[in-house]
Parts: structure tokens; sequence; C-alpha cells
């Protein structure tokens, strides 16, 4: 048996020829000036507790997985996730979305590691995404909680959801 934390810190350049990318750990952070590149493969993040993007993640095509047991966090302004029609999947008990996610015609989905509320531009308790969260999201269609039953209610308070062609509210 193993004991103490096991993180996964991303602090260099990451570039696949299409190849695939799996990290799994206690929290995992991808540090300034350590992009990730997969040329369509899809990547996948998975950490116990949080997970921080601070540069940009691009697949050509691929999609993009992120489950964390806490905070999923894209860090500010500049710092994109993009898949060019790739599907963007956050499983996650909070969300701060500083950066953009861009899944172009691709379809952008948040739910919950574990049992909550998610809440849409006011903040009415749960795991919230603000209007300006909102806004840093480029999707054809916002999908909402999960229909595994692990998001209690969702609520929508003050939220301009037209830019995406559909939005879909599961729970």
């Amino acid at each position: 048996s193993e004991s103490g934390d096991h993180n996964v810190t991303i602090d260099a350049d990451i570039e696949t020829n299409g190849g695939g990318l799996t990290a799994i750990g206690d929290n995992i952070t991808q540090k300034a000036n350590a992009d990730i590149r997969t040329d369509g493969g899809n990547i996948t993040l998975i950490a116990d507790e949080d997970i921080k993007i601070d540069d940009d993640i691009r697949t050509a095509g691929g999609g993009v997985r992120f489950l964390a047991g806490g905070t999923f966090e894209v860090d500010d302004n500049g710092d994109d996730v993009e898949t060019e029609g790739g599907s963007i999947i956050v499983i996650a008990d909070d969300y701060d979305i500083g950066g953009t996610l861009n899944a172009d015609t691709g379809f952008v989905s948040f739910s919950r590691s574990s049992q909550g509320d998610i809440s849409l531009g006011d903040d009415l308790g749960g795991a919230n995404l603000s209007q300006d969260e909102l806004d840093n999201i480029t999707a054809s269609d916002l999908i909402i909680g999960s229909s595994f039953g692990v998001d209690d209610d969702i609520r929508v308070g003050n939220a301009d959801l037209r830019a995406f062609e559909k939005t879909t509210l599961n729970n």
C-alpha cells in the first residue's frame, strides 16, 4: 500500500501525432507554457481532487474529458481548450472557466462528480456556471447534468443560452 499525494504536473509541451493522452492523479495541474496537442487523439484527465488548466489544449478533432472530484479550472483568458468539433466533457463538483472551451460544432457537457445542484447564470447554489463562464464556451450543443442521477436540481437564473443551437438540461 502506498501513501501520500500522487499529483500530476504537466510543465512542458506534450504533442502526439494522432495518439491520445490520459493522465490520472490526486490533482492534475497543467502549468503555463505547457501546451498539449494530439492532432486528432482524445485527451482524458482524471483527478480525485482538482484539475487546473493554465495553457492551451488542442486536439484537432479528438474529444477531451475532464473528471475531477473537486474543482475544474481553466485559469484565465488566453488559456484555451479547443477540439475543432470533438466533444468536451467536464465532470466536477465546481467549475471555474476563466479561459475558453471551444468544441466548435461538437458539444460541451457539464455534470457533477457527486450529488448536488448545478446553477446557470446567477449563483443559485451548487456548482455554478456564471454568464461570463457561459460566454467562454463555444459549442453547437450545451448539455448540463447527467442521466445517471448524480445531479439534483438544475437552476437557471438570468442565463443567456442563445449562443448554443441546442441546450439540454438533464437531472
